[in-house]
């Protein structure tokens, strides 16, 4: 056994997993205690070629695997840990960034601390200001909320102990979305393991600047995660059904109240005020949308 696995779904996006596997293999950590496993879901030849790269200029580091069968990101997640040797499995997405002590400080909190599931802080920055951009930096990925109230942390920042894997199992393969809710209330729920937030350990994500992306994104959530969650586990997510029941979400929030939520160190116009106050309500029509579309198509199945 080494102490770190690091598990890399990817999905065509050959720059992206550049970007992660430099920042990884520059850690300031004993290359003979951690291994980084490019796991993925049958990209084509440019993101293969990028992951045969780094397996060939790091053979004793970087290791690259294919799940090709089931299209998600959990399941090549889970076929990165099943060949995983790390007593910890650290997960981060491709096009992610972290600084070189980041293994150094996850390896701290298990001496120190010794958690069993471990969140992490995620940062997320843009390298081109839009509204799409502005709004994503602003609702990023608030880790510790969602680690207190909903006892899950985003696969993007987690890292587990393997043992915790082998005994309650890995994600949900079925899902696209929302498999890291699932396994971290599975795991929670059991009463067995201490969860950990991580405010020092900081993780960079870069935004999405183009609102068809930020769309995309609401959609997938909605109907893949929600919507298949709900569906799968009706018992532990009845709570998502009061998400879309809630009529506030469906009105434009205050434009008075918009400087003050999005204190990003961002200034902005009146118009883009209007276009934020705006936005998360039409946001939340797309996901209510894709939510019951998933519900129809899922009991439509069930029938037939």
């Amino acid at each position: 056994m080494i102490k770190v696995s690091v598990v890399i779904p990817v999905y065509n996006d050959p720059i992206g997993l550049q970007d992660t596997l430099e920042s990884l293999v520059e850690q300031n950590f004993p290359r003979d205690q951690y291994e980084i496993i490019v796991a993925d879901n049958g990209s084509t030849k440019k993101t293969l070629d990028v992951a045969k790269n780094y397996v060939n200029k790091y053979p004793q580091l970087v290791k690259f695997v294919i799940e090709d069968k089931i299209q998600s990101s959990y399941a090549a997640r889970n076929k990165g840990i099943s060949v995983a040797k790390g007593e910890l499995i650290s997960f981060i997405d491709a096009d992610m960034t972290i600084r070189e002590n980041w293994l150094i400080k996850i390896i701290s909190i298990f001496q120190d601390v010794d958690p069993d599931y471990l969140g992490c802080k995620v940062r997320v920055y843009a390298k081109n200001k839009s509204l799409a951009s502005l709004y994503n930096v602003c609702n990023g990925f608030n880790v510790k909320s969602s680690m207190s109230n909903l006892h899950y942390a985003p696969t993007c920042c987690l890292t587990v102990k393997k043992k915790v894997l082998n005994k309650e199992g890995y994600f949900d393969s079925r899902l696209k979305s929302g498999g890291d809710t699932e396994f971290g209330e599975r795991v929670w729920n059991t009463g067995s393991y201490k969860f950990h937030y991580a405010e020092n350990i900081i993780m960079y994500h870069p935004a999405r600047e183009k609102l068809s992306k930020l769309i995309r994104k609401t959609i997938r959530i909605g109907r893949d995660g929600r919507g298949m969650v709900s569906c799968l586990y009706p018992e532990r997510y009845s709570w998502i059904n009061n998400v879309y029941l809630n009529y506030r979400r469906y009105l434009p929030e205050n434009p008075l109240l918009i400087r003050k939520k999005y204190k990003c160190g961002y200034s902005f116009k009146v118009s883009t005020t209007i276009k934020l106050s705006i936005l998360p309500m039409i946001l939340h029509y797309l996901s209510t949308l894709a939510f019951l579309w998933a519900k129809l198509q899922y009991f439509r199945n069930r029938v037939h």
